[in-house]
């Protein structure tokens, strides 16, 4: 993304934490890294949305947490 988006691009994505299914190719070990990920790359991370299954479903065997960012190319 960083080599085709120009400086102040916007562009959104999406991924997942711990989650047990196999469409999944990579499970990030926390929110942190995702962030840290995004940010050593040339962006700028501008809103986040984190999501845990259980806060909705307490009793849900899906321990998965979804991660949602907004970022701009710096």
């Amino acid at each position: 993304m960083a080599r085709v988006l120009k400086s102040g691009a916007w562009f959104y994505v999406t991924t997942v934490k711990d989650s047990n299914h196999m469409d999944h190719i990579t499970n990030f070990p926390s929110v942190e890294y995702v962030i840290d990920l995004i940010e050593n790359t040339g962006f700028a991370v501008q809103e986040k949305m984190i999501y845990q299954m259980q806060n909705d479903y307490p009793e849900s065997p899906d321990k998965s947490v979804g991660m949602a960012f907004v970022c701009q190319r710096k």
